[in-house]
């Protein structure tokens, strides 16, 4: 699998999806004045949920969403990625993992997710939905005329609300290093567990960007803003210069499977 790295992009879709997402999930924990907390995997008694959304390729509706639970082990969640294998326009791909809630994050400087990647069954290929097809996984071509994967990764996101609709400085992404703000997904030879920490700086703003592909360092005020009135955080799965495009697994004899196992702000 090759991998190509260092793009910075944005993702547009989904507003309508988050909004009536967010509404049926209520709100849950707030955090002020610096006190802040691991963001339980768990919760407490349905106080707060994770959840995986997908998404499908249809070009007759531009793409629907649906929402599913991850399991609960060992102190973390996790969830099978989806097999995209058979090319067809309902193929679901991972978008999004996250958490529903209320946090003001104001004050806070860093989020820290440590994650996993196991398989069974033959050696995976992970594959990214393509933002120009509906009928293949994302590709580009190398130097010497040959189609190569985009190697998916996995990054920290969060959503703010700060006005009445949804705007495309609500959603922002950390985009920084390899490896260190996002992580690519694969796995090295004769391995079949992966895994990574991943730590984004909220007072680095040349790491941060929004939908529209702007840097908090050119927007701190409108960053800040939306760092006081978080609505959702947690990671989004995509490839190439899309954030959240979508992952899934092209082989139907493989079982991939995704593993969240602390998501804490600081």
């Amino acid at each position: 699998m090759v991998r190509k790295g260092g793009v910075r992009g944005v993702f547009a879709g989904m507003c309508a999806v988050l909004m009536v997402s967010c509404a049926l999930a209520g709100l849950a924990m707030s955090t002020k004045g610096g006190e802040y907390v691991s963001v339980d995997l768990v919760g407490h008694e349905g106080q707060y949920e994770w959840r995986v959304l997908d998404r499908d390729l249809d070009p007759s509706t531009g793409g629907t969403f649906e929402l599913r639970k991850p399991m609960a082990t060992d102190g973390g969640l996790s969830f099978v990625l989806n097999d995209v294998s058979s090319g067809e326009v309902s193929d679901l791909y991972t978008v999004y993992m996250v958490w529903y809630g209320s946090l003001d994050m104001t004050g806070a400087t860093t989020i820290t997710a440590k994650i996993s990647m196991t398989y069974t069954g033959e050696d995976p290929t992970l594959v990214c939905r393509n933002g120009n097809s509906p009928y293949t996984a994302w590709q580009y071509t190398d130097i010497y005329g040959n189609l190569v994967y985009y190697t998916p990764f996995v990054r920290l996101h969060f959503l703010s609300s700060t006005g009445d609709s949804w705007e495309c400085s609500d959603y922002w992404w950390s985009s920084g290093d390899d490896g260190v703000e996002f992580a690519y997904l694969g796995f090295d030879d004769d391995k079949t567990a992966m895994s990574w920490t991943l730590t984004a700086s909220l007072t680095d703003l040349a790491s941060w960007s929004d939908r529209d592909g702007h840097f908090a360092s050119a927007h701190g005020d409108v960053f800040s803003e939306a760092l006081g009135d978080v609505r959702e955080i947690g990671l989004s799965f995509g490839g190439g210069s899309l954030y959240a495009n979508g992952v899934g697994v092209f082989g139907s004899e493989s079982v991939v499977t995704f593993g969240l196992k602390s998501y804490a702000i600081a």
